[in-house]
């Protein structure tokens, strides 16, 4: 038995839960049924099977998130569709981060214009509402200092101090369960760092929300208007710049679905400067993969990303690893699909 978006059961009728946990506990053994709940709405999902206050905690045998489609997923529906090449799965990277909902969306916009942005930014689009309809709900009352927060975090503002500046409100209560209650952000830190280091920069975790916070909600105003004209221009002046940042995500990604690495992230040392995009690291077979991103291949200098580097080696005190420096980019990214995930 499927019961698919099982949170909303708490708008019929919340008693329905205890009485769910009645009948599990005193039938699961003979019901012989396989029980499988389903929603949308992580926070709650979370709330409902491990709040501690609730009927069904820890009545689940399995709890689980499903995961976005990798970088290679992504590929193959693109190629289904004859689009395939280096700015479109870019494009479709920002747009839908691997989650099928989205890509089913941008599949079906693919033959409607050679600019996927006159289909994105449109309106009969279901891009222009899905963050607010896939949020508001589970940020509940508090959702538009969330909104506020995740609207910083797009405009470049990682840190707790630049997001308080920035909003002029304290937000450390906030950013803890934007990251632990939702799973909306993520903690990054140098890849040197211990997990207590106070080091930490945030990032929003969805590509798609990503992007939505950085061009959509940002122009609020301009989608109450129906001025999607105004959002295109938006989009037209700055997502070539915003879309080499992502640059950086898409390339995580191929490695981590390359499983060659045990640990993979970013460096900046205590200044914030001598920043490296991409440290992966092999321990089982004593390797290192230091990675400079970039838009344009021409625009990487691998002697200045040496150099960079000296730092990062020095703090992380591993012996005998061999060492391989890489310029990533657009200009590379099928080349460099093909060599890690075939």
């Amino acid at each position: 038995m499927i019961v698919d978006e099982f949170q909303d059961i708490q708008r019929v009728n919340p008693s329905l839960f205890s009485d769910i946990q009645n009948l599990w506990d005193s039938s699961k053994q003979s019901s012989m049924m396989h029980l499988i709940c389903c929603g949308s709405l992580y926070n709650m999902m979370t709330r409902i099977f491990k709040g501690k206050d609730e009927p069904l905690l820890n009545r689940d045998d399995r709890f689980f998130k499903i995961q976005p489609l990798k970088p290679t997923y992504i590929r193959s529906v693109i190629e289904d569709h004859g689009k395939f090449d280096s700015e479109t799965m870019l494009n479709w990277w920002c747009l839908s981060g691997g989650i099928p909902k989205y890509l089913e969306w941008l599949a079906s916009f693919a033959n409607e214009s050679a600019n996927i942005f006159e289909e994105v930014i449109s309106d009969f689009s279901p891009f222009i509402k899905e963050g607010t309809h896939r949020l508001v709900e589970d940020f509940g009352s508090e959702h538009r200092i969330y909104f506020d927060i995740l609207g910083a975090i797009s405009q470049g503002n990682t840190s707790r101090s630049q997001i308080e500046n920035y909003l002029g409100i304290g937000v450390g209560v906030h950013l803890e369960k934007l990251e632990e209650d939702f799973d909306s952000i993520t903690k990054m830190r140098p890849i040197t760092s211990k997990e207590t280091s106070r080091d930490v920069r945030y990032s929003i975790s969805d590509p798609f929300l990503k992007f939505w916070f950085r061009f959509i909600h940002a122009n609020k105003s301009a989608v109450e208007m129906e001025n999607y004209a105004y959002i295109k221009r938006h989009i037209a002046r700055d997502f070539e710049t915003y879309s080499g940042w992502e640059l950086e995500s898409l390339f995580e990604a191929i490695l981590m679905e390359s499983n060659q690495f045990g640990r993979i992230g970013g460096y900046w040392d205590s200044k914030g400067k001598n920043e490296i995009d991409i440290v992966a690291i092999n321990d089982l077979d004593k390797k290192i993969l230091i990675v400079e991103v970039k838009r344009n291949q021409q625009k990487y200098k691998e002697a200045k990303l040496i150099e960079k580097s000296h730092d990062l080696l020095k703090k992380l005190k591993l012996k005998n690893y061999e060492i391989t420096y890489r310029g990533f980019s657009l200009d590379n990214l099928v080349e460099v699909m093909d060599e890690f995930v075939g």
